[in-house]
């Protein structure tokens, strides 16, 4: 039994988020909602926004896509790069960006190293790390805010 918690959601841009700081215990992002935005510098900057907000010691959920089946070959980076520059298309493409089910983008994360890079670039501590086992899954992210 929980009493006196208080749960407020919000609705925005996830990449523009605007919390005041320090006003957070927990933020929770559901589903891969991680994964959907392009770029790392623009999850950084996500995450960034996220940490300002979290209370000393305050945690961040979050849901990640991770599928260690694409080919994230670096001939096919530099072949994504190449189309997009002669079509004026998706310049900031990176390794794992996808099209998912042929209906959204999503970046897709396959080594576990990249993914505790943007986290600690952002100022988070890894508290707790699920990576799938299986080759397409969601994987769960704890990050708490360091210097807590």
């Amino acid at each position: 039994e929980l009493s006196n918690v208080m749960i407020q959601g919000l609705v925005q841009d996830i990449a523009l988020l605007d919390i005041p700081a320090e006003m957070y215990d927990v933020i929770w992002l559901s589903a891969a909602t991680y994964s959907c935005l392009p770029t790392r510098a623009r999850r950084v900057q996500m995450l960034e926004r996220a940490r300002l907000a979290l209370k000393p010691g305050g945690y961040f959920a979050l849901q990640f896509h991770w599928d260690i089946r694409q080919p994230f070959s670096q001939k096919a980076v530099i072949l994504h790069r190449l189309v997009a520059l002669l079509t004026l298309g998706n310049c900031s493409y990176e390794r794992g960006d996808m099209l998912w089910g042929n209906l959204e983008f999503i970046h897709a994360f396959s080594s576990e190293s990249d993914l505790n890079a943007e986290f600690k670039a952002a100022g988070f501590h890894v508290a707790w790390l699920n990576i799938p086992t299986a080759t397409q899954m969601r994987g769960e992210a704890l990050l708490q805010k360091c210097g807590a």
